[in-house]
């Protein structure tokens, strides 16, 4: 067991009970809670309706999700990998190996073809096999399979990039409601000029690119662990990537300033921390890396986010008064005439935004009031946790 030797049937019923320890764990530790809480009428446990609020969405779009994926995945074994027509659907089966072969591949041979129709190749290069650069005399062996792995490589990003614009448009669709379009008008002049007002493809930029850098930075330690010393320092290791994602998601929540659009990209970065750390050298540490993993993320949930975010709201409270204090104490032409300190620039945009509130509550638009900021952070770290 130790060093993986049993057959898949015997770890899978690992598993299975590593699976009915883990939920035995959460129902102990939400009994200690509700028996410890303060609250004078704590919250019911409905676990029937919430499983149902939960597990529907997630397999529908999950497998609407897959399907153009599926497609694609299908479309690059026919056309780039070298693998024979017939042992297609084998390559996605786990624990088969498709036939591979050497020529024949649609997209070399495609290409030979256009060589061969323009005069571009010196030989017969109907079979697709040719020299790749053109300052190669001929075609080798090495440099061929290098430049099919490119090929393969691009394709899959190419999928990427496409994925990240559909997530976009699902999490930021286009607002053609002309009501939405004259309450935008209604709270800023900038909304008149149509060729510059453009938030959502604002948006949707920002998304990508905070999406494209929070994909660079799971790469990065994806490749972390494949360190020879990795499995030395896991403990280390696993402990880091706790304060570690707590700065991520203040960075990501001051990127994108909306909980649903920092809520998937967390998610990945969790996703991502937890895999590495499974990357044990033998199943003993596979197994402790998992229930440690698992310790941190439930008293991190319950304990440590909650003081972290008083934390952090006393730290930028405190920030602000030292700013306040520093600005009083600079002379004008240091400062500045138009520069009102922090504490009377908060009261004038408090005053501004309740001068707004007023106009768009007189056009019919709600304004103020609790919103599903707190709930939809609180959902997405769960759904991290299910997804380890």
């Amino acid at each position: 067991i130790i060093y993986f030797a049993f057959e898949p049937k015997v770890f899978i019923g690992i598993f299975i009970f590593t699976g009915g320890i883990t939920v035995l764990v959460s129902v102990i530790l939400w009994i200690v809670v509700r028996l410890t809480t303060m609250l004078e009428n704590p919250p019911r446990l409905k676990l029937s309706s919430m499983l149902i609020l939960i597990s529907a969405p997630p397999m529908t779009g999950v497998i609407l999700g897959l399907i153009p994926i599926l497609l694609a995945l299908i479309l690059i074994t026919i056309m780039i990998r070298n693998v024979q027509p017939s042992d297609v659907f084998l390559a996605f089966v786990p624990g088969e190996t498709p036939q591979v072969i050497s020529s024949g591949i649609f997209v070399e041979e495609f290409a030979g073809f256009l060589f061969n129709l323009f005069g571009l190749c010196e030989d017969d290069c109907s079979d697709g096999i040719m020299p790749v650069q053109w300052s190669d005399t001929v075609a080798e062996v090495d440099i061929i399979q290098k430049a099919r792995s490119g090929r393969l490589g691009l394709s899959f990003v190419i999928i990427g990039i496409m994925c990240w614009y559909a997530g976009c448009r699902l999490f930021l669709p286009d607002r053609q409601n002309k009501r939405e379009i004259d309450i935008q008008k209604r709270r800023t002049k900038d909304a008149e000029k149509e060729e510059i007002w453009k938030p959502n493809r604002w948006k949707r930029s920002n998304l990508m690119f905070s999406s494209f850098m929070t994909a660079l930075l799971c790469i990065v330690i994806c490749e972390f662990s494949y360190w020879d010393e990795f499995g030395t320092f896991i403990w280390f290791i696993i402990i880091g990537f706790r304060p570690m994602g707590q700065f991520l998601a203040a960075i990501v929540d001051n990127q994108l300033q909306e909980a649903l659009l920092t809520a998937p990209l967390m998610c990945a970065f969790d996703v991502t921390a937890t895999l590495v750390t499974l990357a044990a050298d033998d199943f003993v540490d596979f197994f402790l890396s998992y229930f440690i993993e698992l310790g941190i993320r439930l008293v991190e949930q319950i304990y440590f986010n909650p003081g972290l975010s008083a934390l952090r709201e006393w730290f930028l409270d405190f920030s602000t008064h030292v700013k306040e204090r520093i600005i009083k104490r600079l002379p004008k032409w240091i400062v500045g005439r138009g520069i009102l300190p922090p504490s009377e620039n908060k009261d004038h945009h408090i005053k501004n935004n309740t001068i707004n509130g007023s106009k768009l509550q007189a056009d019919g638009v709600a304004e103020g009031g609790e919103t599903v900021e707190p709930i939809l952070d609180s959902f997405g770290n769960y759904s991290a946790m299910a997804m380890q």
